[in-house]
């Protein structure tokens, strides 16, 4: 008997690969009636895991990456569709389940760097209550600070938004 999807073991950065693809396949499907995005990804795992279960474990990054290459590129599990078959509410819809996705889903070691400047934003379109948005921005910058400190990691491209 095989493992189920759920139990393949990635090595980190294969984890983190294959989360991201994942990701992408979710955006893709982002405001498509039609599709269950759930279904898909339980495919996508299930071709995954099958493809890969002869190989040692922890999977490598590069065993992955050529799985993956065979399966495409996200996109295609979208059927095709252009800007003008859409509604401009189907468009904003996907676009916000897209980005409530990257904020809920994604690496977690970015969520705060997102809210915080997305809280800074958010007060600088809404002048008058500025000082309280920026004090709510601070907050969660500092915490992204602290949090990237005690993981012993640098900042790095997240500097700019916190």
């Amino acid at each position: 008997m095989t493992d189920s999807p759920a139990e393949v073991e990635f090595a980190p950065e294969a984890e983190a690969r294959f989360a991201d693809y994942l990701r992408e396949v979710r955006a893709a499907l982002a405001g498509v009636p039609d599709v269950n995005p759930d279904e898909i990804e339980a495919d996508v795992r299930e071709h995954v895991e099958n493809e890969l279960h002869a190989k040692p474990r922890p999977v490598r990054l590069a065993d992955l990456e050529a799985v993956l290459v065979r399966l495409g590129p996200p996109t295609q599990w979208a059927p095709a569709r252009t800007g003008l078959s859409m509604s401009i509410g189907q468009i904003l819809r996907a676009r916000w389940q897209g980005l409530r996705e990257a904020i809920w889903r994604g690496p977690e070691d970015w969520r705060l760097a997102y809210l915080a400047f997305g809280v800074f934003a958010i007060g600088v379109l809404a002048f008058p209550l500025f000082p309280l948005f920026l004090v709510l921005s601070y907050i969660l910058s500092r915490a992204a600070i602290a949090l990237a400190k005690g993981k012993g990691v640098a900042l790095g491209a997240r500097n700019w938004l916190v």
